[in-house]
């Protein structure tokens, strides 16, 4: 048995779960980072190092861009261990690696325990973590939490470090590395003990590790936190905020529709579920089942186990049509039953089987649903136009996010639907989302479950016309997605929990001062900290959303154990769109530094009684600047292309190209298989071009820099510009499509999507 196979048992045993990826070999981080671009998530760099008399050995988990020298250096400081250096050969054989195949797994093969597992401390919480399987012609994806599991069964603790060095702060109390302005470095808790600090920020750059770069924006800002269910998140209260206003927005546009809220059964019948043959085709492979009850799960190897079969399995909803629409038929008789207006808040289940993603890609999300039932044809399309435009006034008018509102292709549509309609967003890391779909379903649904009912003139009977209408948490990520930079989060101000804080910088008395003068005279700021914020939250602004007035939501933060630079890399961190700073000069002078979260902008000299007025004023100006430079992002982002040669060299610019399109059905697969083809060709090419230094660099032994790979993944369809689109070039008799070089239909946006 090789020692892979060894491995991959003991997993199984552990009841330890992981994805798998064969590759070319990945002898270097660079080679890593390349073979795997396509899936998310940490791809851990493993090192085995010694001290200068090779009495201590150590096995090292780190992440890409962490620098070697760095974490030597802390070890020493930590431990003692003076000198660390890479290991020799030999010791590396000792454990059943080869060098470019260093695993943490090879605590399996250290019984007496003379090895210890160092890991960087920011990879604690991660949830996907890449390693090698003793080959570096293969990676497995864990948990660090199954990780750690593995390495405490065979007698080994997870030793959890950081290699950053300490911070001195500064006479003002910020920490140097951090600065007033929160720059790319964290600030540092002076309280933490060397080699072990508490460290805050941002380690991964948006433009750079874009997938590791999201995931620390999500934990670092207090968005999510994960589970030990792949692909489930706690939503926590900053990230349910943002949800919160998305739910009371869009339901203020449909009540005045006369929508009204039911709630319907999470759990659908086998019956149900299976009646719509061609709508469950489109869900089958996410399905997840309900089959028994008890303390465990039924075993049948085990009938006299504690775990009992239900009589029939139960489907978890991955949406509501087939536990709705026969209720609906007991509900309808005549055409005064109609129209039917009904949205419900709730949760479905989809065991999606890529590589989840907060908020974007997840087994289980937020939504509403609405769904309606109309006389005719055209009331129900007229519907389908009406809720696209609510989803972009929810995207463009609360979360600043411009969208391309369109119709999905033939085989994008949703399934058993008449017409799919959609809003799409664009990333920054080149990748389009769904954003909202609204779906006319014309008479399939009503035909199959029999919603009929009597018209007017008492004879004829007809089949209902219906819409079904949904809209995500996968909101909350494209608003982080779209806003956030390398200092955190970024939200728009009229969905951010807290828009301002005021920060007191404390007074710091000079030699030969009585002590208890400085004490009270920071006292004195920190009151007036809280009574400034207590006028703000007094204060009432218009948001121009549904004509209403809100109250501004103002904290200070007085917290006497973080220096002010502490607190502003975390509010930055944070995404609160307005900082206010009181120090001991403004205090003298009744006057608030402002500081924006959008452009790092500060506004000096404000006076205590302005701020009433100035802060809702700029409040409203960073909503409307986001939009505007994000909007600007959308349009550099979409590139015209008339023939096929154009596509693969924009998409690898991590654009979305605009094409005539002939709209027929096969060639979607075609322009699938093409893109995946002449990405992998791209792929190719940069990892035979790609110099030798930069292998170098991503070790941490280098400082030669080299351009972020290019996306791979199949481009599809996004969506069907509309008649009245302006970006829509127009269409005449002349226009070819860009793959067959037929007759073009429409004009249509192509890309990579999540």
């Amino acid at each position: 048995m090789t020692l892979e196979e060894d491995l991959i048992q003991k997993l199984g045993t552990l009841n330890i779960s992981f994805e798998r990826e064969d590759h070319d070999a990945a002898k270097d981080m660079v080679a890593m980072q390349q073979v795997l671009q396509h899936r998310e998530g940490v791809k851990a760099k493993n090192f085995l190092s010694h001290d200068k008399k090779k009495n201590q050995t150590v096995l090292l988990m780190l992440r890409a861009e962490t620098d070697m020298n760095l974490v030597h250096k802390a070890l020493g400081r930590l431990k003692g261990w003076k000198d660390l250096r890479r290991a020799e050969t030999e010791l590396v054989k000792k454990l059943g690696l080869e060098k470019g195949a260093l695993t943490p797994f090879a605590v399996m093969n250290d019984a007496d325990n003379k090895v210890p597992l160092y890991v960087e401390d920011s990879l604690k919480a991660q949830d996907k973590i890449w390693i090698h399987p003793f080959r570096n012609t293969a990676s497995l994806c864990l948990s660090m939490a199954d990780i750690q599991r593995f390495a405490e069964e065979h007698g080994h603790n997870v030793n959890f470090f950081n290699p950053e060095p300490p911070a001195a702060p500064t006479a003002d109390g910020v920490a140097a590395n951090g600065g007033g302005g929160g720059g790319k470095k964290a600030a540092t808790s002076a309280a933490a003990a060397p080699g072990q600090e508490s460290t805050l920020g941002m380690t991964a750059t948006k433009d750079g590790n874009y997938p590791e770069w999201f995931q620390q924006v999500c934990r670092g800002a207090e968005l999510i936190e994960y589970t030990d269910v792949s692909g489930c998140y706690v939503i926590r209260a900053r990230a349910t905020y943002v949800w919160k206003r998305v739910q009371r927005f869009f339901t203020d546009l449909i009540e005045e529709k006369g929508v009204v809220e039911e709630l319907y059964p999470m759990f659908v019948s086998s019956a149900a579920l299976h009646k719509e043959a061609h709508h469950l085709e489109g869900f089958a492979p996410e399905v997840a089942w309900l089959g028994s009850t008890g303390p465990e799960p039924f075993d049948p190897e085990k009938p006299d186990g504690k775990g009992k079969p239900l009589k029939e399995c139960i489907a978890l909803r991955p949406t509501s049509e087939t536990i709705m629409y026969p209720q609906w038929a007991k509900w309808v008789r005549s055409h005064r039953d109609l129209p039917i207006k009904i949205n419900q808040w709730c949760n479905v289940v989809r065991w999606e089987f890529k590589q989840p993603t907060p908020f974007i890609r997840t087994r289980e999300f937020y939504w509403q649903e609405g769904h309606t039932a109309h006389a005719t044809d055209k009331e129900a399309e007229d519907w389908m136009w009406m809720i696209l435009d609510f989803y972009r006034r929810v995207y463009e008018e609360l979360l600043a996010v411009p969208v391309v509102p369109g119709v999905k292709s033939e085989g994008e549509k949703f399934p058993g639907g008449k017409i799919t309609s959609t809003v799409e967003a664009y990333m920054p890391n080149g990748r389009a989302v769904q954003a909202a779909t609204s779906h006319h379903l014309g008479d399939n649904f009503s035909k199959i479950y029999e919603i009929v009912f009597d018209a007017a003139d008492g004879v004829t009977r007809s089949f209902v016309h219906q819409t079904s209408w949904g809209l995500t948490t996968r909101s909350v990520g494209v608003a982080v997605m779209v806003h956030s930079d390398d200092k955190g989060l970024v939200l728009p101000p009229k969905v951010a929990m807290g828009q301002v804080v005021l920060i007191p910088i404390p007074y710091q008395s000079k030699s030969g001062e009585n002590p208890a003068e400085a004490a009270k005279r920071n006292e004195e700021i920190r009151d007036k900290c809280e009574r400034l914020a207590a006028e703000l939250k007094r204060a009432d602004y218009f948001e121009g959303d549904s004509n209403k007035y809100w109250k501004i939501r103002a904290y200070a933060d007085t917290r006497q154990d973080k220096t002010p630079g502490w607190k502003y890399n975390e509010w930055e961190l944070k995404g609160v769109p307005v900082r206010i700073e009181l120090g001991p000069k403004d205090y003298d002078k009744q006057e608030v530094v402002l500081v924006r979260r959008d452009t790092g902008e500060k506004i000096k000299g404000v006076k205590w009684t302005d701020l009433t007025a100035r802060v809702p004023a700029l409040l409203r100006e960073i909503q409307d600047n986001l939009f505007v430079q994000a909007k600007k992002k959308l349009d550099d982002a979409i590139v015209k292309v008339t023939k096929w040669e154009e596509v693969t060299p924009a998409l690898n610019q991590r654009k979305i190209v605009l094409a005539p399109w002939c709209q027929e059905e096969e060639t979607e697969d075609e322009i699938k298989k093409r893109t995946t083809e002449e990405a992998a060709q791209t792929l190719a090419n940069e990892q035979a071009t790609q110099p030798a230094a930069a292998a170098a660099a991503a070790a941490g032994e280098g400082e030669e820099e080299y351009a972020a790979p290019a996306l791979t993944g199949a481009a599809k369809p996004l969506c069907i510009l509309t008649d009245d689109d302006p970006r829509r070039p127009p269409l005449t008799e002349d226009t070819k499509c860009f793959l067959t070089g037929k007759a073009a239909r429409c004009w249509a946006l192509f890309g990579r999507s999540y």
